[in-house]
């Protein structure tokens, strides 16, 4: 297997607003197979778990780009399950997944 590299989640984009306070410039840091909670800003589960088929493909060293995940080398969009307002209470969150 492969040494996995870390990556970098930060919000760069919410609309309405999050149920977990993600704020604009929020990171998580994912090292291995770990979040590296002294270093993240706060872990929301259901954003991990729209993040996580990005996770180990970008860790593996597969460009986002043949996946349809961006254009940019090493880095990729994607937003968390939360749809938003009139459907639920909170609000989307766009997430750029950096390749450290």
């Amino acid at each position: 297997m492969p040494e996995l590299k870390d990556l970098i989640i930060e919000v760069v984009k919410v609309e309405g607003s999050c149920a977990a306070g993600y704020k604009v410039g929020d990171k998580i840091y994912i090292s291995g197979a770990n979040v590296d909670l002294q270093k993240s800003t706060k872990v929301c589960y259901w954003a991990l778990s729209s993040i996580m088929p990005l996770i180990f493909s970008m860790q593996s060293g597969i460009e986002p780009s043949e996946f349809g995940f961006s254009d940019e080398k090493g880095v990729a969009y994607i937003a968390c399950s939360d749809i938003g307002k009139p459907y639920t209470r909170g609000g989307r969150v766009i997430f750029k997944v950096i390749r450290a």
